[in-house]
């Protein structure tokens, strides 16, 4: 099988899943067109060589309407694209997106607002004194802003002026990550902030811990496949919270690229592994 992954970078992860690959007899190559030609998108011998591949794993390299179209096009060549929500759903990276199709859904999620011209005293009245704010495009925990008075929203416009939303602040310890192939739960975990920050990311100093199968898992594993459904995930990260005050969980965002650094080491569960396994089923 060949195996071309899209990425502006390599790092550890993807290396070690080249490995497997290669081990299983497959051809694993990293793929980066850094200039593209629109007037003549199918005929660069680069977009070419992409359909002698059996997977195309778009994760980064492209601004996100040429993903689009190149997913539509290996789709023609009947090259499995991963994820197909590139041009199934070409707004499914944007957060305002993802709410409206998981609440319309039946998904249960924060209440979440956009306003033209925001203004702390009338979003206080409807999400609280105190609300997240945040960039529909954001990732990895930038671009997220808790607004507690008239200043903190004034600055934090001053940083982000275009695609914003504001949403409810649920009370929380942390938030769950869920990773997904298609519709399989291959790990949860939770995610807990360091002292002094409120997001979770891992990234930012958070730390992990595994969750055990059981009630809980269940219910995260439900809206998380549910959640892929609706957006046409194959391969996402999903992140649900759970509240302090009722125990209800809440649907925040999804990832395309969910990372996997130390996953193994916390849960058990190796996603490389599952990532290659993931890969082959498409083929099958």
């Amino acid at each position: 099988m060949k195996i071309a992954i899209f990425t502006n970078k390599t790092f550890t992860e993807l290396e070690e899943l080249k490995s497997i690959a290669e081990k299983r007899g497959h051809i694993l190559d990293f793929i980066k067109i850094p200039n593209i030609e629109i007037t003549s998108f199918s005929d660069q011998n680069e977009i070419k060589k992409l359909f002698s591949y059996d997977v195309v794993h778009y994760r980064t390299g492209m601004n996100i309407d040429c993903a689009n179209i190149l997913g539509k096009i290996l789709k023609e060549k009947n090259v499995t694209f991963i994820n197909e929500a590139f041009y199934t759903h070409p707004l499914f990276i944007n957060k305002i997106f993802q709410t409206v199709c998981c609440s319309e859904a039946g998904i249960l999620c924060p209440k979440t607002f956009t306003a033209k011209n925001p203004n702390y005293q009338e979003i206080s009245k409807l999400l609280g004194k105190k609300f997240i704010m945040k960039n529909s495009r954001g990732c990895q925990g930038k671009h997220v802003y808790l607004i507690s008075n008239k200043n903190d929203l004034q600055e934090s416009l001053e940083v982000e002026n275009n695609n914003i939303l504001f949403q409810e602040l649920i009370p929380n310890t942390g938030d769950f990550r869920i990773h997904t192939f298609g519709n399989t739960v291959a790990t949860i975990y939770k995610r807990i902030p360091s002292n002094g920050d409120f997001r979770a990311n891992f990234s930012l100093g958070g730390s992990m811990q595994n969750v055990e199968k059981g009630d809980l898992y269940n219910e995260l594993s439900k809206i998380a496949n549910k959640a892929t459904q609706v957006l046409n995930l194959q391969i996402s990260g999903i992140d649900i919270i759970q509240s302090k005050k009722n125990g209800k969980l809440y649907f925040i965002e999804s990832n395309e690229n969910p990372g996997w650094k130390q996953v193994q080491e916390i849960t058990g569960t190796d996603i490389s592994e599952a990532t290659i396994n993931y890969y082959e089923s498409t083929c099958l």
